[in-house]
């Protein structure tokens, strides 16, 4: 069951977060629930923030934190942060809660969702299989200050 986020959702986002990240396939193990909090924290401050919490049987299985903002032609939402609870990971959870929150989005009036991820990570993946398409003319760039 889709239903917006709340303030007091943020300590089951980050403990999903870490979870999610934490678990095979990624086994992102320098993901602390410090560093969750501070991140999460942020994108929820960003103006525009638009989050998400799915439940099943009441129980937290996933969320979505993104921004969504008017661009010049049309409404768009930016994916920031999606998590699955690892129990939840290969069943149709994440499929089913993306399109929940794009039925949510249509209604508001938003025409697009992007997002930015790897290529090297499962994720990758599961967007295109669920109808996102690579940007054609768009390149993400990374200059490592370290």
């Amino acid at each position: 069951m889709l239903r917006p986020y709340q303030k007091n959702d943020l300590t089951v986002c980050i403990q999903l977060f870490v979870a999610a990240f934490n678990a095979p396939p990624l086994n992102y193990q320098f993901i602390t629930h410090e560093k969750t909090r501070r991140y999460l924290r942020d994108i929820v401050s960003t103006p525009g923030f638009n989050g998400f919490m799915y439940k099943i049987n009441g129980q937290p299985a996933a969320f979505c934190f993104g921004v969504k903002d008017d661009y010049f032609h049309a409404p768009q939402y930016e994916i920031k942060e999606f998590a699955v609870c690892p129990a939840q990971q290969g069943k149709g959870t994440g499929s089913a809660f993306l399109r929940e929150i794009e039925k949510t989005l249509t209604k508001e009036g938003v025409t697009a969702i992007s997002l930015q991820t790897s290529r090297a990570i499962p994720a990758y993946g599961f967007y295109k299989k669920n109808g996102f398409t690579e940007y054609g003319e768009t390149v993400g760039f990374m200059k490592s200050l370290i």
